[in-house]
Protein backbone atom coordinates (compact mmCIF):
# COMPACT_ATOMS: atom_id res chain seq x y z
CA UNK A 1 0.00 0.00 0.00
CA UNK A 2 2.73 2.14 1.10
CA UNK A 3 4.46 1.69 -2.63
CA UNK A 4 1.16 2.47 -4.03
CA UNK A 5 0.70 5.79 -2.46
CA UNK A 6 4.08 6.74 -3.27
CA UNK A 7 3.59 5.67 -7.16
CA UNK A 8 -0.24 7.79 -6.43
CA UNK A 9 -0.88 9.29 -9.64
CA UNK A 10 1.57 7.15 -11.91
CA UNK A 11 -0.56 3.47 -11.44
CA UNK A 12 -2.01 4.01 -8.14
CA UNK A 13 -3.36 0.19 -8.81
CA UNK A 14 -0.44 -1.30 -10.21
CA UNK A 15 1.67 -3.71 -9.10
CA UNK A 16 4.63 -6.09 -8.95
CA UNK A 17 8.06 -4.96 -10.23
CA UNK A 18 8.90 -1.57 -12.64
CA UNK A 19 6.88 0.96 -10.81
CA UNK A 20 9.36 3.42 -11.10
CA UNK A 21 9.46 3.32 -15.14
CA UNK A 22 5.11 4.10 -14.53
CA UNK A 23 5.86 7.55 -13.16
CA UNK A 24 6.66 9.38 -15.60
CA UNK A 25 10.28 11.52 -16.45
CA UNK A 26 9.12 14.47 -18.78
CA UNK A 27 6.50 17.44 -17.59
CA UNK A 28 6.08 18.21 -21.07
CA UNK A 29 4.68 14.36 -21.72
CA UNK A 30 3.11 14.17 -18.11
CA UNK A 31 1.26 17.27 -18.60
CA UNK A 32 0.10 16.07 -22.17
CA UNK A 33 -1.28 12.63 -20.44
CA UNK A 34 1.87 10.89 -20.92
CA UNK A 35 0.86 10.08 -24.67
CA UNK A 36 4.46 10.61 -25.79
CA UNK A 37 5.25 7.00 -28.03
CA UNK A 38 4.77 9.36 -30.99
CA UNK A 39 6.29 12.95 -29.73
CA UNK A 40 9.45 11.98 -27.88
CA UNK A 41 12.55 12.61 -29.65
CA UNK A 42 14.82 14.20 -26.32
CA UNK A 43 16.25 13.47 -23.68
CA UNK A 44 13.65 11.36 -22.22
CA UNK A 45 13.30 9.05 -25.09
CA UNK A 46 14.87 6.31 -23.41
CA UNK A 47 12.30 5.94 -20.76
CA UNK A 48 9.37 6.47 -23.67
CA UNK A 49 10.33 5.15 -26.48
CA UNK A 50 14.29 4.58 -27.52
CA UNK A 51 13.49 5.34 -31.32
CA UNK A 52 13.48 8.49 -30.58
CA UNK A 53 17.22 8.78 -29.94
CA UNK A 54 16.99 8.35 -33.56
CA UNK A 55 16.52 12.21 -34.07
CA UNK A 56 17.90 14.03 -31.58
CA UNK A 57 19.94 17.09 -32.90
CA UNK A 58 22.68 17.55 -30.06
CA UNK A 59 23.63 17.28 -26.73
CA UNK A 60 20.80 17.18 -23.89
CA UNK A 61 20.44 16.71 -20.17
CA UNK A 62 17.27 16.43 -18.87
CA UNK A 63 16.09 15.88 -15.03
CA UNK A 64 12.90 15.86 -12.80
CA UNK A 65 12.84 15.82 -9.00
CA UNK A 66 9.29 15.16 -7.25
CA UNK A 67 8.44 14.80 -3.69
CA UNK A 68 5.55 12.16 -4.00
CA UNK A 69 2.72 11.11 -1.40
CA UNK A 70 3.66 9.19 1.64
CA UNK A 71 7.30 11.30 1.85
CA UNK A 72 8.29 8.90 -1.39
CA UNK A 73 10.54 10.91 -3.58
CA UNK A 74 11.70 10.50 -6.87
CA UNK A 75 14.30 11.72 -9.01
CA UNK A 76 15.26 11.29 -12.58
CA UNK A 77 18.31 12.36 -14.93
CA UNK A 78 19.35 11.61 -18.29
CA UNK A 79 21.77 12.47 -21.06
CA UNK A 80 21.59 11.79 -24.79
CA UNK A 81 23.19 13.62 -27.65
CA UNK A 82 23.34 12.56 -31.78
CA UNK A 83 25.90 10.60 -33.63
CA UNK A 84 27.15 13.60 -34.77
CA UNK A 85 28.07 12.15 -38.54
CA UNK A 86 25.61 9.55 -38.48
CA UNK A 87 21.76 9.51 -38.27
CA UNK A 88 20.90 8.66 -34.86
CA UNK A 89 21.83 8.92 -31.01
CA UNK A 90 22.43 7.29 -28.02
CA UNK A 91 21.27 8.06 -24.13
CA UNK A 92 21.99 7.18 -20.76
CA UNK A 93 19.21 7.61 -17.81
CA UNK A 94 19.60 7.08 -14.01
CA UNK A 95 16.23 7.08 -11.19
CA UNK A 96 15.14 6.31 -8.01
CA UNK A 97 12.20 6.13 -5.93
CA UNK A 98 12.86 6.13 -2.15
CA UNK A 99 10.16 5.72 0.29
CA UNK A 100 10.54 5.98 4.21
CA UNK A 101 8.36 3.92 6.12
CA UNK A 102 6.81 4.20 9.89
CA UNK A 103 8.94 3.75 12.96
CA UNK A 104 9.30 0.16 13.69
CA UNK A 105 8.40 -1.41 17.72
CA UNK A 106 9.87 -4.67 19.18
CA UNK A 107 6.97 -7.28 21.12
CA UNK A 108 7.97 -4.53 24.25
CA UNK A 109 7.13 -1.96 22.17
CA UNK A 110 10.86 -0.43 21.86
CA UNK A 111 11.74 1.56 18.88
CA UNK A 112 13.53 -0.26 16.15
CA UNK A 113 14.06 1.67 13.35
CA UNK A 114 12.65 2.85 10.27
CA UNK A 115 12.85 0.83 7.37
CA UNK A 116 12.96 2.30 3.60
CA UNK A 117 12.10 0.46 0.58
CA UNK A 118 14.23 2.05 -2.46
CA UNK A 119 14.13 1.52 -6.31
CA UNK A 120 17.10 2.58 -8.26
CA UNK A 121 17.03 1.60 -11.99
CA UNK A 122 19.45 2.81 -14.09
CA UNK A 123 19.51 2.46 -18.53
CA UNK A 124 21.77 2.59 -21.78
CA UNK A 125 19.60 3.13 -25.12
CA UNK A 126 20.83 3.35 -29.10
CA UNK A 127 18.43 4.72 -31.92
CA UNK A 128 19.22 4.65 -35.46
CA UNK A 129 16.64 7.19 -38.13
CA UNK A 130 16.29 6.08 -41.81
CA UNK A 131 16.52 2.21 -40.97
CA UNK A 132 15.10 0.36 -44.06
CA UNK A 133 13.55 3.84 -44.82
CA UNK A 134 14.19 6.90 -44.69
CA UNK A 135 10.96 7.77 -42.21
CA UNK A 136 11.48 4.64 -40.09
CA UNK A 137 13.66 5.69 -36.68
CA UNK A 138 14.52 2.30 -34.31
CA UNK A 139 15.65 1.96 -31.05
CA UNK A 140 16.33 -0.60 -28.20
CA UNK A 141 17.49 0.19 -24.76
CA UNK A 142 18.80 -1.89 -21.79
CA UNK A 143 17.63 -1.45 -18.09
CA UNK A 144 18.57 -2.38 -14.79
CA UNK A 145 16.54 -2.44 -11.48
CA UNK A 146 17.40 -2.67 -8.18
CA UNK A 147 14.90 -2.66 -4.86
CA UNK A 148 15.50 -2.43 -1.98
CA UNK A 149 13.12 -3.45 1.10
CA UNK A 150 15.17 -3.21 4.55
CA UNK A 151 16.87 -6.34 4.33
CA UNK A 152 15.48 -7.83 1.74
CA UNK A 153 16.47 -6.96 -2.23
CA UNK A 154 15.89 -8.28 -5.94
CA UNK A 155 17.47 -6.89 -9.51
CA UNK A 156 15.77 -7.28 -12.49
CA UNK A 157 17.08 -6.44 -15.74
CA UNK A 158 14.99 -5.75 -19.23
CA UNK A 159 14.91 -4.66 -22.98
CA UNK A 160 12.89 -2.18 -24.59
CA UNK A 161 12.52 -1.92 -28.64
CA UNK A 162 10.97 1.22 -30.30
CA UNK A 163 9.92 2.43 -33.31
CA UNK A 164 9.05 6.14 -34.95
CA UNK A 165 7.66 6.63 -38.60
CA UNK A 166 7.02 10.26 -39.71
CA UNK A 167 6.49 12.39 -40.01
CA UNK A 168 4.58 11.79 -43.20
CA UNK A 169 1.47 13.66 -45.18
CA UNK A 170 3.04 16.90 -45.42
CA UNK A 171 5.31 16.29 -42.10
CA UNK A 172 2.34 16.57 -39.89
CA UNK A 173 1.41 12.63 -38.83
CA UNK A 174 4.06 10.44 -36.99
CA UNK A 175 3.07 6.53 -35.61
CA UNK A 176 5.42 5.29 -32.90
CA UNK A 177 5.78 1.50 -31.13
CA UNK A 178 7.00 0.45 -28.34
CA UNK A 179 7.66 -2.96 -26.77
CA UNK A 180 8.61 -2.56 -23.20
CA UNK A 181 10.10 -5.37 -21.15
CA UNK A 182 10.75 -7.43 -24.34
CA UNK A 183 12.89 -9.92 -22.71
CA UNK A 184 13.55 -9.78 -19.35
CA UNK A 185 15.17 -11.51 -15.98
CA UNK A 186 14.95 -11.52 -12.61
CA UNK A 187 16.91 -12.55 -9.35
CA UNK A 188 16.90 -12.18 -5.07
CA UNK A 189 14.44 -12.16 -2.94
CA UNK A 190 11.10 -12.02 -5.08
CA UNK A 191 8.48 -13.80 -7.62
CA UNK A 192 7.93 -10.45 -9.39
CA UNK A 193 8.95 -9.76 -13.25
CA UNK A 194 8.90 -6.82 -15.05
CA UNK A 195 6.01 -7.74 -17.51
CA UNK A 196 5.91 -6.62 -21.50
CA UNK A 197 4.17 -4.19 -22.71
CA UNK A 198 3.22 -2.77 -25.64
CA UNK A 199 2.42 0.76 -26.28
CA UNK A 200 1.38 2.17 -29.81
CA UNK A 201 1.01 5.70 -30.21
CA UNK A 202 0.45 8.45 -33.28
CA UNK A 203 0.47 12.36 -32.81
CA UNK A 204 -0.66 14.80 -35.31
CA UNK A 205 -0.16 18.74 -35.95
CA UNK A 206 -3.31 19.92 -36.70
CA UNK A 207 -2.22 22.98 -37.15
CA UNK A 208 1.45 25.00 -37.51
CA UNK A 209 1.58 25.14 -33.16
CA UNK A 210 -0.90 22.70 -32.42
CA UNK A 211 -0.22 18.97 -31.60
CA UNK A 212 -2.52 16.55 -30.43
CA UNK A 213 -1.56 12.42 -28.87
CA UNK A 214 -2.76 9.46 -28.76
CA UNK A 215 -1.16 6.26 -27.18
CA UNK A 216 -2.80 3.06 -26.37
CA UNK A 217 -1.09 -0.01 -24.79
CA UNK A 218 -1.18 -3.53 -24.55
CA UNK A 219 -3.32 -3.39 -20.86
CA UNK A 220 -6.07 -1.38 -22.76
CA UNK A 221 -4.97 2.06 -21.22
CA UNK A 222 -5.47 5.29 -22.64
CA UNK A 223 -3.65 8.21 -23.28
CA UNK A 224 -4.60 11.52 -25.01
CA UNK A 225 -2.68 14.63 -24.86
CA UNK A 226 -1.86 18.16 -26.68
CA UNK A 227 0.23 21.09 -26.79
CA UNK A 228 -0.18 24.12 -28.23
CA UNK A 229 2.85 26.37 -28.64
CA UNK A 230 3.20 30.16 -29.32
CA UNK A 231 6.76 31.24 -29.28
CA UNK A 232 8.69 29.95 -26.32
CA UNK A 233 5.46 29.03 -24.16
CA UNK A 234 3.31 25.87 -24.38
CA UNK A 235 0.46 25.05 -23.23
CA UNK A 236 -0.67 21.30 -22.31
CA UNK A 237 -3.35 19.46 -21.78
CA UNK A 238 -4.53 15.36 -21.57
CA UNK A 239 -6.35 12.47 -19.93
CA UNK A 240 -4.70 9.42 -18.65
CA UNK A 241 -6.18 6.36 -16.62
CA UNK A 242 -5.53 8.12 -13.68
CA UNK A 243 -7.32 11.14 -14.79
CA UNK A 244 -6.88 14.70 -16.18
CA UNK A 245 -3.28 16.73 -16.61
CA UNK A 246 -2.67 20.09 -17.37
CA UNK A 247 0.66 21.92 -17.67
CA UNK A 248 3.20 24.48 -19.45
CA UNK A 249 6.49 24.93 -20.37
CA UNK A 250 8.70 27.72 -21.16
CA UNK A 251 11.78 27.65 -23.73
CA UNK A 252 14.19 30.01 -22.61
CA UNK A 253 17.02 30.99 -25.00
CA UNK A 254 16.68 28.06 -27.14
CA UNK A 255 18.52 26.00 -24.68
CA UNK A 256 16.62 25.88 -21.26
CA UNK A 257 13.46 24.21 -21.16
CA UNK A 258 11.36 24.50 -18.11
CA UNK A 259 8.14 22.35 -17.82
CA UNK A 260 5.41 22.01 -14.93
CA UNK A 261 2.68 19.25 -14.78
CA UNK A 262 -0.23 19.11 -12.93
CA UNK A 263 -1.99 15.66 -12.51
CA UNK A 264 -5.14 14.64 -11.06
CA UNK A 265 -6.16 11.76 -9.11
CA UNK A 266 -9.64 11.15 -8.07
CA UNK A 267 -8.55 9.10 -4.32
CA UNK A 268 -5.09 11.40 -4.16
CA UNK A 269 -6.17 14.68 -5.26
CA UNK A 270 -4.01 17.11 -7.07
CA UNK A 271 0.44 16.51 -7.45
CA UNK A 272 2.53 18.66 -9.53
CA UNK A 273 6.01 17.30 -11.72
CA UNK A 274 8.14 19.70 -12.42
CA UNK A 275 11.71 19.39 -14.79
CA UNK A 276 14.39 20.77 -16.43
CA UNK A 277 16.42 20.25 -19.60
CA UNK A 278 19.43 21.82 -21.55
CA UNK A 279 20.27 21.42 -24.72
CA UNK A 280 23.61 22.48 -25.57
CA UNK A 281 24.56 24.70 -28.67
CA UNK A 282 21.11 24.80 -29.35
CA UNK A 283 21.79 28.59 -30.18
CA UNK A 284 24.05 27.35 -33.08
CA UNK A 285 22.37 26.68 -36.73
CA UNK A 286 20.51 22.84 -36.41
CA UNK A 287 23.39 20.46 -36.80
CA UNK A 288 20.88 18.01 -38.74
CA UNK A 289 19.81 20.00 -41.09
CA UNK A 290 23.59 21.07 -42.38
CA UNK A 291 24.98 16.99 -42.22
CA UNK A 292 21.73 16.04 -44.48
CA UNK A 293 22.52 18.59 -47.48
CA UNK A 294 26.40 17.46 -46.67
CA UNK A 295 24.78 13.70 -47.00
CA UNK A 296 22.34 14.50 -50.11
CA UNK A 297 25.73 16.42 -51.84
CA UNK A 298 27.97 13.39 -51.24
CA UNK A 299 24.92 11.38 -52.81
CA UNK A 300 24.58 13.73 -55.78
CA UNK A 301 28.47 13.57 -56.44
CA UNK A 302 28.61 9.59 -56.30
CA UNK A 303 25.29 9.80 -59.01
CA UNK A 304 27.49 11.63 -61.22
CA UNK A 305 30.48 8.95 -60.28
CA UNK A 306 28.16 6.28 -61.25
CA UNK A 307 28.21 4.65 -58.15
CA UNK A 308 24.68 4.15 -57.55
CA UNK A 309 24.79 1.93 -54.44
CA UNK A 310 26.67 4.69 -52.39
CA UNK A 311 24.71 7.49 -53.95
CA UNK A 312 21.73 5.32 -52.17
CA UNK A 313 23.07 4.96 -49.06
CA UNK A 314 24.32 8.61 -48.65
CA UNK A 315 20.94 10.05 -49.93
CA UNK A 316 19.19 7.61 -47.28
CA UNK A 317 21.27 8.73 -44.97
CA UNK A 318 20.58 12.51 -45.57
CA UNK A 319 16.67 11.86 -45.41
CA UNK A 320 17.14 10.22 -41.74
CA UNK A 321 18.61 13.31 -40.49
CA UNK A 322 16.17 15.82 -42.60
CA UNK A 323 13.28 14.40 -44.05
CA UNK A 324 12.71 17.79 -45.85
CA UNK A 325 16.54 17.37 -47.25
CA UNK A 326 16.23 19.17 -50.88
CA UNK A 327 12.11 19.24 -51.49
CA UNK A 328 10.02 16.44 -51.21
CA UNK A 329 11.20 15.21 -54.81
CA UNK A 330 13.90 13.99 -53.32
CA UNK A 331 12.04 11.39 -51.07
CA UNK A 332 10.59 9.94 -53.96
CA UNK A 333 13.78 9.63 -56.11
CA UNK A 334 15.21 7.95 -53.15
CA UNK A 335 12.40 5.33 -53.00
CA UNK A 336 12.71 4.82 -56.63
CA UNK A 337 16.57 4.54 -56.51
CA UNK A 338 16.56 1.78 -53.51
CA UNK A 339 13.62 -0.29 -55.55
CA UNK A 340 16.12 -0.59 -58.52
CA UNK A 341 18.82 -1.46 -56.74
CA UNK A 342 16.90 -4.17 -55.12
CA UNK A 343 16.41 -5.43 -58.33
CA UNK A 344 19.72 -5.51 -59.85
CA UNK A 345 21.47 -7.67 -57.26
CA UNK A 346 24.65 -4.95 -58.11
CA UNK A 347 27.60 -6.75 -57.04
CA UNK A 348 29.36 -2.97 -56.30
CA UNK A 349 32.94 -4.31 -56.17
CA UNK A 350 33.15 -5.87 -59.30
CA UNK A 351 29.93 -3.96 -61.60
CA UNK A 352 30.82 -0.25 -60.05
CA UNK A 353 34.27 -0.63 -62.48
CA UNK A 354 32.47 -1.21 -65.27
CA UNK A 355 29.95 1.22 -64.46
CA UNK A 356 32.38 4.00 -63.99
CA UNK A 357 34.36 2.80 -67.51
CA UNK A 358 34.02 5.67 -69.94
CA UNK A 359 32.21 4.07 -72.45
CA UNK A 360 29.00 4.85 -74.56
CA UNK A 361 26.98 2.00 -73.03
CA UNK A 362 27.80 3.63 -69.30
CA UNK A 363 26.76 6.99 -70.11
CA UNK A 364 23.82 5.67 -71.68
CA UNK A 365 22.60 3.53 -68.61
CA UNK A 366 23.38 6.51 -66.57
CA UNK A 367 21.31 8.64 -68.50
CA UNK A 368 18.75 5.99 -67.84
CA UNK A 369 19.36 6.15 -63.99
CA UNK A 370 18.44 9.72 -64.26
CA UNK A 371 15.26 9.98 -66.33
CA UNK A 372 14.19 7.12 -64.07
CA UNK A 373 14.53 9.23 -61.00
CA UNK A 374 12.72 11.52 -62.58
CA UNK A 375 9.59 9.75 -63.82
CA UNK A 376 10.27 9.61 -66.90
CA UNK A 377 10.06 5.88 -67.58
CA UNK A 378 9.55 5.45 -71.56
CA UNK A 379 12.87 7.33 -72.03
CA UNK A 380 14.72 5.69 -69.05
CA UNK A 381 13.95 2.27 -69.96
CA UNK A 382 14.78 2.88 -73.99
CA UNK A 383 18.35 4.02 -73.21
CA UNK A 384 18.15 0.79 -70.85
CA UNK A 385 17.77 -1.26 -73.76
CA UNK A 386 20.79 0.01 -76.25
CA UNK A 387 22.68 0.44 -73.14
CA UNK A 388 22.22 -3.31 -72.89
CA UNK A 389 22.78 -3.93 -76.58
CA UNK A 390 25.52 -6.21 -77.17
CA UNK A 391 26.33 -7.66 -74.17
CA UNK A 392 25.46 -11.13 -72.27
CA UNK A 393 22.40 -11.98 -70.43
CA UNK A 394 24.06 -11.56 -66.76
CA UNK A 395 25.96 -8.28 -67.34
CA UNK A 396 24.73 -5.14 -65.04
CA UNK A 397 23.49 -3.65 -67.92
CA UNK A 398 21.33 -6.19 -68.37
CA UNK A 399 20.55 -6.54 -65.23
CA UNK A 400 19.71 -2.65 -64.80
CA UNK A 401 17.38 -3.53 -67.98
CA UNK A 402 15.89 -5.97 -66.13
CA UNK A 403 15.29 -4.74 -62.76
CA UNK A 404 14.02 -0.99 -64.81
CA UNK A 405 11.33 -3.11 -66.51
CA UNK A 406 10.31 -4.64 -63.30
CA UNK A 407 10.10 -1.19 -61.36
CA UNK A 408 8.16 0.53 -63.87
CA UNK A 409 6.07 -2.45 -64.99
CA UNK A 410 6.97 -2.26 -68.52
CA UNK A 411 8.04 -4.97 -71.12
CA UNK A 412 11.13 -5.28 -72.25
CA UNK A 413 11.24 -5.12 -75.93
CA UNK A 414 14.00 -7.35 -77.39
CA UNK A 415 14.41 -6.28 -81.31
CA UNK A 416 15.83 -3.07 -78.87
CA UNK A 417 18.70 -4.81 -77.28
CA UNK A 418 21.14 -4.28 -80.19
CA UNK A 419 24.78 -2.23 -80.22
CA UNK A 420 24.28 0.94 -80.79
CA UNK A 421 25.24 1.62 -84.16
CA UNK A 422 22.83 -1.14 -84.99
CA UNK A 423 19.90 0.84 -82.89
CA UNK A 424 21.22 4.17 -84.84
CA UNK A 425 20.96 2.32 -88.37
CA UNK A 426 17.66 0.29 -88.16
CA UNK A 427 15.39 3.67 -86.16
CA UNK A 428 16.97 6.17 -89.15
CA UNK A 429 15.76 3.57 -92.03
CA UNK A 430 11.91 3.39 -90.11
CA UNK A 431 12.30 7.27 -90.01
CA UNK A 432 13.21 7.57 -94.06
CA UNK A 433 10.76 4.48 -94.53
CA UNK A 434 7.66 5.78 -92.24
CA UNK A 435 7.92 9.43 -94.02
CA UNK A 436 7.58 8.15 -97.83
CA UNK A 437 5.05 6.09 -96.18
CA UNK A 438 3.17 8.93 -94.92
CA UNK A 439 3.25 7.13 -91.77
CA UNK A 440 4.34 10.30 -89.94
CA UNK A 441 3.73 9.67 -86.19
CA UNK A 442 6.19 6.50 -86.87
CA UNK A 443 8.61 8.72 -88.08
CA UNK A 444 8.80 11.20 -85.72
CA UNK A 445 8.50 8.51 -82.86
CA UNK A 446 11.82 7.38 -84.59
CA UNK A 447 13.04 10.23 -85.13
CA UNK A 448 13.28 11.02 -81.75
CA UNK A 449 14.54 7.60 -80.49
CA UNK A 450 17.80 8.44 -82.29
CA UNK A 451 17.86 11.94 -80.85
CA UNK A 452 17.62 10.97 -77.48
CA UNK A 453 20.46 8.91 -78.03
CA UNK A 454 22.48 11.04 -79.81
CA UNK A 455 20.76 14.68 -79.68
CA UNK A 456 24.07 16.45 -81.71
CA UNK A 457 22.87 15.00 -84.77
CA UNK A 458 21.99 17.35 -87.59
CA UNK A 459 20.93 14.96 -90.15
CA UNK A 460 18.52 13.41 -87.84
CA UNK A 461 17.02 16.64 -86.27
CA UNK A 462 16.56 17.06 -89.84
CA UNK A 463 14.53 14.10 -90.51
CA UNK A 464 12.76 14.99 -87.83
CA UNK A 465 11.64 18.26 -89.22
CA UNK A 466 10.80 16.91 -92.75
CA UNK A 467 8.19 14.32 -90.56
CA UNK A 468 6.45 17.04 -88.77
CA UNK A 469 6.55 19.42 -91.98
CA UNK A 470 5.03 16.63 -93.93
CA UNK A 471 2.42 16.11 -91.25
CA UNK A 472 1.35 19.40 -91.00
CA UNK A 473 2.85 20.82 -88.20
CA UNK A 474 4.94 23.56 -89.53
CA UNK A 475 5.85 25.66 -86.31
CA UNK A 476 7.55 22.27 -84.86
CA UNK A 477 9.18 21.70 -88.30
CA UNK A 478 10.82 25.21 -88.82
CA UNK A 479 12.37 24.32 -84.41
CA UNK A 480 13.62 20.96 -85.43
CA UNK A 481 14.81 22.82 -88.71
CA UNK A 482 16.35 25.41 -87.08
CA UNK A 483 18.38 22.96 -84.33
CA UNK A 484 19.60 21.03 -87.71
CA UNK A 485 21.12 24.16 -89.00
CA UNK A 486 22.86 25.02 -85.87
CA UNK A 487 24.55 21.93 -85.92
CA UNK A 488 25.20 22.06 -89.50
CA UNK A 489 25.68 26.05 -90.37
CA UNK A 490 26.85 24.94 -93.79
CA UNK A 491 23.95 23.06 -95.14
CA UNK A 492 22.77 25.25 -97.96
CA UNK A 493 20.19 23.34 -99.44
CA UNK A 494 18.47 23.33 -96.04
CA UNK A 495 18.79 27.21 -96.03
CA UNK A 496 17.41 27.61 -99.19
CA UNK A 497 14.47 25.24 -97.86
CA UNK A 498 14.02 27.27 -94.89
CA UNK A 499 14.00 30.54 -97.33
CA UNK A 500 11.64 29.55 -99.82
CA UNK A 501 8.95 27.82 -97.02
CA UNK A 502 9.43 29.38 -93.60
CA UNK A 503 11.14 33.31 -94.88
CA UNK A 504 13.67 32.56 -92.56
Amino acid sequence: MLLSMAAGPARSASSGAGQIFEIGSSGRALGMGNAHTAVVKDATSLYYNPAGLGLLEGKEVHLMKASLFAGASYDYLSYAQNLKKKPGGWGLQVLRLGVTGPQGRDETNSPTGGFTYAETAIGFGYGVRGAFVPDLSMGMGVKLLNRALGPSSDKHMAVDMGAQYGPVSDGNLTFGAVIHNLASKSSGDTSDTLSPKIKLGTSYRVMGPMVVAFDVSSDKEFNLGAEYRFGSLALRAGLSPEGMTFGGGLLFRKSFAFDLAVITNPTLGLSQRVSLGYRFGANKPKKLSALAEEYLNNGLAELELHNYATASKNIESALGLDPAVGGKEWKRKAARLRTLLEGMDLEEAKDRGTLQEPTPQSALVHRAVMSYLVGDNSEAMLLAHVAAGGTGGDSVYMRILQSMAKATRQNIVREDIVPLPIFIQDRTRKTVESIHARRFDVAIRASRDVLLIQPEDGGSWMRLGSAYFASGDRTKALDAYKKALHLEPDNGKLREFLAENFHE
